[in-house]
């Protein structure tokens, strides 16, 4: 919700991964907030790519930061992200909030989790990929976390090892599907 295709940063990760795969990879320019709320970028990614999940939620979880001023900063993004439409249970911002029954009709055959050790959402990637695996959706789940490293570390650092073990899970994982979702 804060860059464009046109970013820089997401380009050459794209223009990467198109070569690493190699396929077709598609940097979709979504509607920005606030102008666009949520689930405006949502939907336009969706349209695209056929999924839509962000992890957040009212309460913290595992190593999420605790600290009232980090959290209402949080807060405050998702709040202007949606124009105040969709509160922090709904899931549009924590996957964890649906019926688990609405998990078992995702519309792929595989999917992919990636996360990283130190992001602070570490532990909702974790259990979304535990609450997919138990929903009793009949698909093929592949977890990935990277030790070591932080939120979109393969970015802000796109050459270093962990970076390109990254990328080649994420290539390997498109070259196998047909259609599938990639969170």
């Amino acid at each position: 919700m804060v860059h464009t295709a046109a970013s820089s940063i997401y380009h050459k990760y794209s223009a990467s991964l198109a070569v690493a795969a190699p396929a077709v990879v598609v940097s979709v320019d979504y509607r920005l907030a606030p102008e666009h709320p949520v689930p405006a970028a949502y939907e336009d990614a969706f349209a695209a790519l056929k999924a839509r999940r962000a992890l957040w939620g009212k309460d913290p979880v595992g190593g999420e930061p605790k600290d009232a001023a980090i959290r209402d900063g949080i807060d405050r993004v998702w709040d202007v992200g949606c124009s105040g439409e969709f509160g922090l249970g709904h899931p549009y911002i924590n996957p964890a909030s649906a019926p688990s029954g609405e998990w078992r009709h995702i519309g792929c055959r595989r999917m992919l989790v990636t996360t990283a050790e130190l992001f602070w959402f570490v532990e909702r990637s974790r259990a979304y990929a535990e609450g997919i695996k138990a929903c009793g959706w009949d698909g093929e789940l592949e977890f990935h976390e990277t030790k070591g490293d932080v939120h979109v570390y393969f970015l802000l650092k796109p050459d270093c090892d962990n970076a390109s073990k990254e990328l080649t899970v994420v290539a390997d994982f498109g070259r196998l599907a047909e259609f599938g979702s990639v969170v």
